[in-house]
């Protein structure tokens, strides 16, 4: 996933597993349940499975990759 565009979005959504999101290159912002943090590169998130999470950047790009965790 790449968010190539300051002021980008993935919208707030929940899933049914796991996903740790790895940033790779530039930075912005992560949400789980309303609760920001700051997300840059060679950070890695875990977004816990049912929970609603959001990805978005500002002034700034970003790049990331989606680990899906279907292991439990």
């Amino acid at each position: 996933m790449c968010i190539r565009d300051r002021d980008a979005t993935i919208d707030k959504h929940a899933a049914p597993f796991d996903v740790d999101v790895i940033c790779l290159s530039g930075a912005g912002f992560t949400s789980v349940d309303n609760e920001v943090a700051v997300i840059s590169a060679g950070d890695v998130v875990r977004w816990p499975k049912h929970q609603l999470h959001c990805l978005w950047t500002e002034d700034s790009t970003m790049e990331t990759i989606m680990v899906e965790r279907h292991d439990g």
